[in-house]
């Protein structure tokens, strides 16, 4: 962003302060892509952590407990190399697009129907 910076203080004829610095930043932000060589993104979602491995590992036990305790989701999370908080996510937004799909069929049932 130095040189956005180096521009707009010309352009205003000032020092920039805080506040021009992050209309800056928000004016012209980086592109999604950008990383630091380590394999995670600095901007945007990392959707990398969620392998085929790893949401077979979810997808298992979620068959088989839809609503897991503290205890199970510490052992998911240590078995998927997820954090616990991402596992808990995981279940969590499992549990609502579960939900959306039987509301959406619902929907569509009671459309045939005439309700």
């Amino acid at each position: 962003f130095e040189a956005r910076y180096d521009y707009e203080t010309v352009v205003k004829g000032r020092k920039l302060g805080a506040v021009d610095k992050y209309r800056v930043r928000k004016k012209y932000p980086l592109p999604v892509s950008i990383s630091d060589g380590s394999g995670s993104c600095l901007f945007g979602v990392n959707r990398d952590l969620f392998t085929p491995q790893v949401r077979r590992i979810l997808w298992d036990h979620y068959h088989r407990e839809k609503f897991p305790d503290t205890t199970l989701k510490i052992i998911i999370a240590k078995e998927s190399g997820l954090t616990f908080a991402q596992v808990n996510n995981w279940f969590k937004n499992r549990r609502q697009r579960d939900r959306m799909a039987m509301n959406k069929k619902r929907m569509v049932n009671y459309n045939k129907i005439g309700l």
